[in-house]
């Protein structure tokens, strides 16, 4: 997932766009103790609610032109 992130990233970058950084907010959050299990289902394969909730803020940040939007 890292690969596609660099890669969003430096395509954002040269084409002078926004991002919704959602990889970023992810490995931000779960630097925080014991927020990362709280971002998965039980089978920590997809997104639980507080995911969902994250990457939902991430992207309304990024619309808005917050930090992820920029």
């Amino acid at each position: 997932m890292e690969e596609l992130a660099v890669a969003a990233r430096a395509v954002a970058a040269e084409e002078k766009t926004g991002l919704a950084d959602v990889a970023a907010a992810f490995h931000e959050r779960g630097k925080e103790a014991g927020a990362r299990p709280t971002l998965y289902g039980d089978y920590k394969t997809h997104l639980g609610g507080p995911g969902h909730l994250l990457a939902c803020q991430t992207v309304l940040k990024a619309i808005a032109g917050g930090p992820e939007g920029k």
